[in-house]
């Protein structure tokens, strides 16, 4: 980690293309994970977003740390959000282990700079455990051409991964309905079944790795749904890759991964 941190570092300082020490800016920046402290069902896909609070210090680049529980959250993705996004030029470099990532980002146009508010990049989970995920900063940087912007101060995250059924398992209760992918990894023959929960009517979504919606339908109170993952428009064109498959009704939802194979 540590050989990979420098190598990194050396990277962003070379491509802000300033040949400056790196001595610190005389100015802050405030930063948070968002949102500070959520709830979230067992199976849900959500996000937490890197925030600049407020209007502070000019900067081009960041490098930060992030680390979570692997054992209570899932990583499914990390992307650019609107703060530097809407650049067509800047260098974006994450690199993911399994409870932490490590995200290196900066503006190349010119003498380009940002300031807050806004959104830095966002990371995609899935709630994989009952409990309690802090999301929190291991270490963070800010560059303008090559110095340091400091001081900076951060706040991390909290998640809750929450049981709607208050531990009651879903095969004796059925309140949340039924989802699957079999088999799994899936090929051509393979099928999504869902059914809804009595008494309520249900939505089934499928989302790419990143987190994009590719397909949704609902499915009435009761009822069941066997899904072909071979022909299924949404899917149709994109290839081998890991999907997720997400079944939401009455406020509650559960999510499954699976790896579709396009031979």
């Amino acid at each position: 980690m540590g050989i990979r941190r420098l190598l990194v570092v050396i990277g962003v300082l070379l491509a802000t293309t300033i040949l400056a020490a790196a001595t610190p800016v005389d100015a802050g920046v405030s930063v948070s994970l968002q949102p500070a402290d959520s709830t979230v069902g067992l199976g849900a896909i959500f996000k937490i977003f890197v925030h600049v609070d407020t209007t502070g210090s000019e900067f081009n680049g960041y490098l930060g740390v992030i680390r979570w529980d692997p054992e209570i959250i899932d990583f499914v993705s990390v992307q650019p959000e609107s703060l530097f996004g809407h650049y067509d030029n800047f260098w974006w470099a994450p690199e993911v282990f399994p409870d932490h990532v490590l995200i290196s980002h900066v503006i190349l146009e010119g003498n380009a700079t940002e300031t807050g508010p806004g959104d830095l990049s966002s990371i995609t989970f899935t709630a994989s455990a009952l409990g309690v995920s802090p999301v929190a900063f291991d270490s963070i940087e800010f560059y303008l051409f090559g110095n340091y912007v400091l001081p900076v101060e951060w706040r991390d995250a909290i998640v809750r991964v929450a049981d709607p059924t208050s531990g009651a398992p879903e095969e004796e209760t059925g309140r949340l309905g039924q989802i699957r992918v079999v088999p799994n990894p899936a090929g051509r023959q393979g099928r999504l079944l869902v059914s809804a929960p009595p008494g309520e009517a249900a939505r089934v979504r499928l989302f790419d790795v990143s987190g994009r919606l590719v397909w949704e339908r609902s499915i009435a109170a009761g009822s069941a749904l066997a899904l072909d993952l071979g022909s299924t428009a949404g899917l149709r064109g994109m290839g081998s890759g890991v999907f997720f498959a997400q079944l939401v009704s009455g406020g509650r939802s559960r999510a499954v991964r699976f790896l579709r194979i396009d031979p």
